[in-house]
């Protein structure tokens, strides 16, 4: 995951797994960890979550996945979940996904710490 402004980047591991269903429709379960992640909090490290977004015909993406917040780390072990490939890609396997890497802040504005 590359940081916005900065130094050596962070690496993002994905681990995936395609499910086949009995209706011929497929899910995969998905695992993101995260190290070495840009600290954003002045006070500490970072807060990280991610959101995965899908590219849409208008050329905006729109958020189809919101990870929960890990408090205080810069090497991050999300939860693994599951998703309909048609949520995902609508069945289009080219089309674009981009995972955005937050700090969570209370605010409520989060700051970037990378995308890809």
């Amino acid at each position: 995951i590359k940081h916005i402004a900065y130094k050596e980047p962070g690496v993002l591991r994905v681990i995936a797994e395609e499910i086949q269903q009995q209706d011929g429709g497929g899910r995969m379960t998905v695992t993101f960890t995260g190290s070495n992640l840009d600290k954003k909090d002045f006070f500490g490290k970072s807060d990280p979550y991610f959101l995965l977004s899908r590219l849409q015909h208008d050329s905006t993406f729109s958020p189809i996945y919101k990870s929960e917040v890990i408090k205080r780390t810069l090497d991050p072990h999300w939860r693994p979940f599951s998703m309909d490939l048609q949520t995902i890609c609508n069945g289009d396997y080219t089309r674009p996904i981009k995972f955005e890497c937050l700090d969570w802040n209370i605010s409520g504005k989060p700051s970037c710490i990378g995308e890809a």
